[in-house]
């Protein structure tokens, strides 16, 4: 969800990101094209806005992560690790311009700035059966916990990110 009750998805099969009001009449359309360096998504799979209103779009064939103003032009671009639209890579927009991606080899990838290299922050889970994680899902709670769902565990993982 959006600012103003918009709703968007990301929708592989078009390859595009549209937009709907609460009623799902579609508003809007676009295709990553927007913008100076635009590039025509390929299979996007996620989508997230951030309170300011800048949507972030999981574009898998093209291992990005792209970054849009509501109307779709183009603002900034991350690389993304490799998933597919089954088992895809997520993306959640923090504070002070902050992204974090779902790897679902296993770890959560932060990225501080556009350009930027990612910090690679583990999901070893020490004491269970099964050490092997594999994020997909990512949320930020009210407290500002990220939960993760974690495929490979069949669980939901709470855990805090560091804020510098």
């Amino acid at each position: 969800m959006g600012p103003a009750d918009r709703l968007y998805v990301a929708s592989p099969g078009t390859n595009s990101v549209v937009v709907l009001n609460l009623a799902g009449k579609i508003l809007r359309r676009f295709d990553g094209t927007a913008g100076a360096g635009g590039r025509a998504f390929n299979q996007p799979s996620d989508v997230s806005v951030s309170p300011s209103g800048s949507v972030y779009v999981l574009d898998n064939g093209n291992f990005q992560v792209a970054e849009m103003n509501q109307l779709g032009k183009s603002i900034a671009r991350w690389s993304a690790p490799s998933s597919s639209t089954l088992y895809s890579a997520h993306v959640l927009p923090l504070s002070n311009g902050r992204l974090l991606v779902s790897d679902p080899t296993g770890s959560l990838l932060l990225y501080r700035r556009p350009g930027a290299n990612a910090v690679r922050l583990s999901l070893r889970i020490s004491g269970t059966s099964n050490s092997r994680q594999s994020p997909l899902g990512i949320s930020l709670t009210h407290s500002g916990e990220v939960l993760v769902t974690d495929n490979a565990g069949n669980r939901v993982l709470a855990i805090s990110i560091p804020t510098s």
